[in-house]
């Protein structure tokens, strides 16, 4: 799939595959990176990864009881980002897909790749929480696994998010609603 996504950032001008799909324009949210446009569904690579995103996404929607009897899951597009150091894309969400994901095909080997974002989609979560007895433990063990940082350096206020950080790793799927900014 590498090789594809950088055969079509190296071709723009051409390649079978950039035939047969519809060009995507450059994406509002991606700032300094490339932004492909949507991958070819006939890519034997691509078609290869999507069947095995399609039980994750069957399973997903079965436990949170969606009728797959009378509709099925479709993937409508997929593309692919290039960023590179200081590139990013800005807040945004998937309106109209049920399920998104990313999937990190590379990510850079010094650390340097940044996470994915997940923005609170709560009216006001960011608001100061004041600590509670008990949860001293729960809170190390979110800090250790999603890198939660409190807004502000005072050690009183210890439970205030505004974003949960996930850091990635290659090989790696995150799965998310569409609506979820991220």
């Amino acid at each position: 799939i590498v090789n594809y996504i950088y055969d079509l950032k190296n071709n723009p001008s051409g390649g079978k595959a950039r035939d047969k799909m519809r060009i995507k324009s450059q994406s509002a949210s991606a700032r300094g990176g490339w932004f492909s446009p949507y991958l070819d569904s006939d890519n034997k690579d691509i078609q290869d990864l999507t069947k095995k995103i399609y039980p994750i996404f069957t399973v997903i929607a079965e436990q949170v009881g969606w009728n797959l009897d009378d509709y099925y899951l479709e993937c409508g597009n997929m593309w692919s980002i290039v960023n590179h150091k200081y590139s990013y894309n800005t807040l945004h969400n998937h309106n109209g897909s049920q399920l998104s994901c990313a999937y990190y095909l590379q990510v850079p080997k010094d650390g340097e790749g940044g996470d994915f974002v997940i923005k609170d989609p709560r009216v006001k979560a960011d608001n100061q929480i004041p600590p509670l007895k008990g949860t001293e433990e729960l809170f190390q063990i979110k800090q250790n696994n999603f890198r939660g940082v409190p807004k502000y350096k005072d050690p009183r206020i210890t439970h205030r998010y505004d974003d949960m950080l996930i850091p990635v790793k290659e090989g790696q799927l995150v799965i998310f609603p569409g609506w979820l900014e991220h």
